[in-house]
């Protein structure tokens, strides 16, 4: 029997290959995120706001050149994008790595 985590990372490649990359995801960190009891309320919420967040981050890039040409800035712009995913990752790495004590 599949534990939840992995039907939801099933349902993350899947969602994936129905071309819905935010949905899918969503549901990859609500797997590495949050436990099989978290009250559904809980969950709900923070999907709305991983969303929100979706949705300014789309905005600023497909905005990100302002009607600009200027392929210099737009780059220098997604690479400051790019270093911070790369550091949001790093930490949400690490909230969900197994310790001594924890595991």
């Amino acid at each position: 029997m599949m534990s939840n985590y992995e039907l939801l990372l099933r349902l993350s490649q899947q969602l994936e290959a129905e071309k819905k990359p935010t949905e899918a995801g969503w549901i990859k960190l609500r797997a590495i995120t949050f436990r099989d009891d978290t009250p559904q309320a809980i969950v709900d919420g923070a999907r709305f706001y991983f969303f929100a967040g979706a949705l300014h981050m789309f905005e600023h890039i497909v905005y990100a050149d302002g009607g600009s040409d200027n392929e210099d800035e737009f780059a220098a712009r997604m690479e400051v994008i790019r270093h911070e995913m790369l550091n949001f990752l790093a930490e949400v790495e690490a909230r969900s790595a197994v310790t001594k004590g924890n595991a």
